[in-house]
């Protein structure tokens, strides 16, 4: 406080009610009053001046209010974090006090340096699409406030970044089925880099059973194959890829397919389905006199069925084969030797 006259005295006062009422400071009887140590039960506290001199009266300043302003503290730590390459990871920091200000940083060196993430000035850091080249980085968050400008920092998260599995799906020797051919599909995938590896097959966009790294594929299971892959580790995280669509076709032809030939007795027929919708198929079997010795209808679907026939009572010889449609049209004609 500033004053002027004669034989000038001061005494400080202190309101803890609002200025309602005073009570003197003991000691506190220099122009200039400090208070020491502020605490935030001191917040709203009034101080006020009463100036005496040679002459009466006494007269007293306007009060002053002291604001205490609560400095920024850490009261909970983010998180360590473990994602997929590709994923997102989010780092929170919770922490009580007036205005608190955050500012995220970032170490690459394990904790030793720290540099300021431009722009990351909430509660709150995410980083998009994490690489394994951030594997092993570190965040921590600076709290502070306008007023209590020293920051507190918040303990450093670790950022664990898993590759992801992959797997590679081939076909060989074909990718396109006549009946009575087959191919062989091979998964071939990553090595485990610290979790479980499963597989898992597809056709179609459905799941099928498949306990192997490789699956056979004739002319009844045509389609669109893919393999799933995910890889679990010990703190529950999965990491999931897929591989490239392989499609193994049926081969469009007009020829009647009979085998094994010669057989005996037991052999399969098929023919093409244009369309590969399900109808009916008509066959009959002529023995080389040409008289018929069977004959039944068969539902088709798809492009090829393969339709079973039992002729083990038959004699040995060539025997001829006629398909047609539903009504009995001929389509095809093969022969088949039975010993």
């Amino acid at each position: 406080i500033t004053a002027s006259g004669t034989g000038i005295s001061y005494q400080w006062q202190l309101s803890t009610d609002g200025g309602t009422t005073y009570n003197n400071i003991a000691g506190a009887n220099a122009a200039s009053y400090t208070v020491s140590s502020a605490t935030n039960a001191m917040n709203g506290n009034r101080y006020r001046c009463v100036v005496n001199g040679t002459c009466t009266p006494a007269v007293t300043s306007t009060a002053a209010t002291l604001t205490v302003v609560a400095p920024a503290t850490v009261t909970g730590q983010p998180a360590n974090a473990e994602r997929c390459s590709g994923s997102d990871a989010t780092f929170t920091v919770t922490g009580t006090g007036s205005g608190i200000i955050y500012q995220w940083q970032l170490s690459t060196d394990g904790g030793a340096n720290w540099t300021n993430i431009s722009g990351a000035t909430n509660a709150s850091l995410t980083v998009n699409a994490v690489t394994t080249g951030m594997n092993n980085y570190r965040y921590r968050c600076l709290l502070s406030n306008a007023t209590c400008t020293n920051p507190v920092a918040s303990a450093g998260a670790l950022l664990t970044v898993r590759q992801l599995p992959t797997v590679l799906l081939s076909a060989a020797p074909l990718t396109s089925l006549l009946p009575g051919q087959t191919t062989t599909l091979t998964a071939a995938p990553s090595t485990s880099t610290g979790g479980t590896l499963t597989t898992a097959w597809y056709l179609n966009g459905s799941a099928f059973s498949n306990a192997t790294n490789s699956y056979i594929v004739n002319i009844e299971n045509t389609g669109s194959y893919q393999v799933r892959i995910q890889e679990v580790f010990a703190g529950g995280l999965t990491c999931s890829n897929q591989s490239a669509v392989v499609t193994i076709d049926a081969t469009v032809s007009n020829k009647l397919f009979i085998f094994p030939s010669p057989n005996d007795g037991n052999f399969t027929v098929s023919y093409y389905n244009n369309g590969g919708a399900s109808t009916q198929r008509s066959i009959s079997i002529f023995d080389s006199k040409g008289a018929r010795v069977f004959s039944g209808q068969f539902p088709v679907t798809g492009p090829y069925t393969l339709i079973p026939i039992n002729l083990q009572k038959a004699n040995t010889g060539i025997y001829y084969v006629v398909i047609g449609d539903a009504a009995g049209k001929k389509l095809a004609e093969g022969k088949v030797h039975i010993h």
